[in-house]
């Protein structure tokens, strides 16, 4: 599938790295050996990065899907048998001094699917019953370089799914709250 890069510009004072990307199918994708019936999937994304002096960084990032329903990539199994979109955003910053970093990240993201007791198979049982799942998440993180290539890093995080669809299924739990603690080393070469 045909993709596009980076570009990146920077100055002597603040640097600016700009970022964005596509993907296109261009023949249709099948589930369970017949043909899905609403358009190919395509993904859209776009994000930037500025450097401030003093150790500041902040960025955002943004993608949307096109007829995720109909893309292998995604689970979508709530989502019916295509014409699903969705999409997410996401925004941070992050302090870096010596030899430490510490940042602070939100992600936003809404789906669409049916809902009034859909569970993946057969008809909507009201006719039109398409809904959005959301999604929606914040993180605070922490890196100390031990040395060249080498980080200690941790997260600390919390997100929370928000369903609209009516009946849970061993795939679609329904709704959920999490939180989560990460630690360990990144070695780059």
């Amino acid at each position: 599938m045909p993709q596009v890069r980076t570009t990146t510009t920077t100055s002597a004072a603040v640097g600016l790295l700009v970022g964005g990307g596509g993907e296109w199918a261009f023949s249709g994708h099948t589930g369970g050996g017949a043909p899905l019936t609403s358009g190919k999937p395509s993904t859209y994304l776009l994000g930037f990065q500025v450097g401030i002096p003093g150790g500041f960084t902040v960025g955002a990032s943004g993608q949307y899907n096109v007829n995720y329903a109909n893309n292998s990539s995604f689970a979508a199994t709530d989502a019916g048998s295509g014409g699903a979109d969705g999409w997410v955003g996401a925004i941070g910053g992050s302090y870096t001094i010596d030899a430490v970093s510490i940042g602070l990240e939100g992600i936003y993201g809404r789906y669409s699917v049916f809902n009034s007791g859909f569970t993946g198979a057969g008809a909507c049982p009201a006719g039109n019953c398409q809904g959005h799942d959301s999604i929606w998440g914040v993180s605070l993180n922490g890196a100390y370089a031990l040395g060249p290539g080498i980080n200690l890093e941790a997260q600390v995080a919390y997100s929370k799914y928000n369903p609209d669809v009516g009946t849970p299924t061993s795939v679609n739990p329904m709704k959920y709250d999490a939180v989560e603690l990460d630690a360990g080393f990144a070695i780059n070469f």
